[in-house]
């Protein structure tokens, strides 16, 4: 007899319950890995069915108290000094002095540990001119940092004109696409929310051999890369109910909405959640879940469930070169391509 270990995914929130049901044949022992933020609240086994129930709440924004966070204000030169010294000593507000719009400039800002970072509607984050190749406007190396926008039409933009600029017209794939607006690697308990991307030099948010990892409600147009990607070693990182669209440099030869790809045959993704988002108008991929240098004995945990794919140049939902055997499974349900419901 087959057997199948069905997944239960409980979407909760104030005004609803929404469930779906995922089966995925299995022989042997099947590890369960819940993502971040999520409970497993029980498992049974009928007639040969192993079954799973996982309770996951929608993130959304949430205006943290502003009362006793240092307000920040653009200096009119590079802020990377400012925003690294107020950060270290506690919550920070990116802020305008009077009236919006206003501009705060960085040149490849580290963030430390504990950053708690809000930033103001009508507030713009961006780049200077002189970025080197590996250069990341944000990044995120280290432990508990939140850094977080209002969500809305008018929230807080990360834009990367120059190395946009730069990176658009270089033929160069070895030096044209790693300017990414916000970079998070080797960290753990990091949360990016509510915020907007546009033009980044990069990937708008690239995350990589880290844990507990949450992106939600933002939104990213016209990458130079893609509009997230997911690599190396993951473990319980959920990309939330965002918005990727509009990458589209051939030069850079990657244009996804989001790219899943190990790029080592030691990476591992235990627990990737990909729910509720939204990619459409990319060139490459809605979702790349390539796994180019993994091995069988790789372990593989991912979960696609209630997101959107529309009018990308590639497939919706990209499953090039997945090992077989493979360890693990990759659980779709609730999926839509073009208005369509579809479960690769």
């Amino acid at each position: 007899m087959t057997k199948y270990l069905i997944f239960a995914i409980l979407a909760l929130s104030a005004a609803a319950l929404a469930q779906t049901t995922v089966q995925v044949p299995y022989s042997g022992t099947v590890p369960i890995t819940i993502p971040a933020g999520c409970t497993l609240n029980s498992t049974s086994t009928t007639g040969g069915t192993l079954s799973a129930t996982v309770s996951c709440p929608v993130v959304a924004p949430v205006t943290p108290p502003l009362a006793g966070r240092t307000k920040l204000v653009p200096s009119g030169g590079t802020d990377n000094a400012a925003i690294y010294a107020a950060a270290a000593k506690g919550p920070i507000e990116l802020g305008c002095p009077l009236a919006i719009p206003c501009a705060f400039a960085l040149h490849a800002l580290s963030l430390p540990a504990n950053t708690n970072l809000w930033c103001d509607d009508g507030v713009t984050i961006s780049d200077v001119a002189g970025y080197l190749t590996y250069d990341q406007m944000i990044a995120v190396a280290v432990n508990n940092v939140t850094l977080a926008g209002s969500g809305s039409a008018n929230a807080c933009l990360f834009t990367m004109v120059y190395s946009y600029r730069k990176n658009a017209v270089l033929t160069d794939k070895n030096v044209n696409q790693y300017n990414n607006c916000i970079w998070i690697k080797g960290a753990s308990n990091v949360t990016v929310t509510g915020l907007r991307f546009n033009q980044c030099g990069g990937d708008s948010i690239y995350v990589s051999t880290s844990s507990n990892v949450t992106v939600s409600h933002n939104t990213s147009s016209d990458p130079i890369r893609n509009g997230c990607s997911a690599t190396d070693n993951l473990t319980s990182v959920v990309f939330d109910s965002n918005d990727f669209s509009g990458a589209h440099n051939a030069l850079a030869g990657i244009s996804d909405g989001c790219d899943v790809e190990p790029n080592t045959s030691t990476g591992v993704i235990k627990g990737l959640a990909l729910t509720n988002n939204y990619w459409h108008d990319n060139a490459g991929d809605g979702v790349c879940l390539c796994f180019f240098f993994t091995r069988s004995t790789t372990p593989i945990d991912v979960t696609v469930t209630g997101n959107r794919s529309d009018r990308n140049g590639k497939a919706a939902f990209d499953k090039s070169n997945w090992p077989v055997p493979m360890t693990g499974a990759v659980k779709f349900s609730g999926n839509t391509v073009n208005g369509a419901a579809v479960n690769p």
